[in-house]
């Protein structure tokens, strides 16, 4: 039998609680819920631009996903991954940028554009985004912005001079990956 894999490139972003902590746990959810990750970045810290004054610094990443689900199904099992670890986007709607445990985007699917009033890709922000594009562009992502039709570092510098630039943390989440899943899918789609 011949599954097809899709490959995606999802955002992680926190900055209440334990937010390492949480995006080890998110990770090791990804792949318990049919989403191998096989690829992570480091861990950036920016500022929470347009937030009050002692907001705490937002912490991200990015990870690359291999996948049979289609990108809506993914989208349904991130929201739920969400709400797991307390967030709740009815709450967050129509507030602008708001503190929170976990926040999780699809920022690439394959290399489709899709656009539907649930999903938006790819992400419609991520262009503006050092916090997105920085960690993209470490871990390798080969994809021409769709769209936009630039790569990842030109994106990069045109994006807005008052951006904030992340600083890359030294420390690194050594948990996360599902390598032996990820081999033995690919095994299947081989016979």
């Amino acid at each position: 039998m011949l599954f097809i894999m899709n490959i995606g490139f999802l955002s992680l972003g926190g900055n209440l609680g334990g937010v390492q902590n949480t995006f080890v746990l998110a990770l090791r959810a990804l792949n318990s819920r049919n989403m191998a990750v096989t690829a992570k970045s480091s861990l950036y810290s920016g500022k929470a631009l347009g937030m009050p004054i002692g907001t705490p610094d937002f912490i991200n990443m990015v990870c690359k996903i291999h996948t049979e689900m289609e990108a809506e199904e993914v989208l349904r099992e991130l929201l739920q991954v969400e709400t797991q670890f307390g967030r709740d986007r009815k709450h967050d709607s129509g507030k602008g940028s708001q503190s929170r445990t976990l926040d999780l985007d699809i920022i690439f699917f394959n290399n489709e554009i899709i656009q539907t009033s649930q999903l938006m890709v790819p992400h419609p922000r991520m262009h503006l985004r050092p916090f997105v594009l920085l960690p993209l562009i470490e871990i390798k992502c080969p994809i021409i912005h769709p769209v936009l039709e630039k790569s990842l570092p030109a994106l990069l510098s045109r994006c807005p001079a008052d951006a904030v630039i992340p600083t890359k943390l030294d420390s690194q989440l050594q948990d996360g990956y599902d390598q032996q899943r990820l081999q033995s899918i690919m095994e299947i789609n081989e016979k």
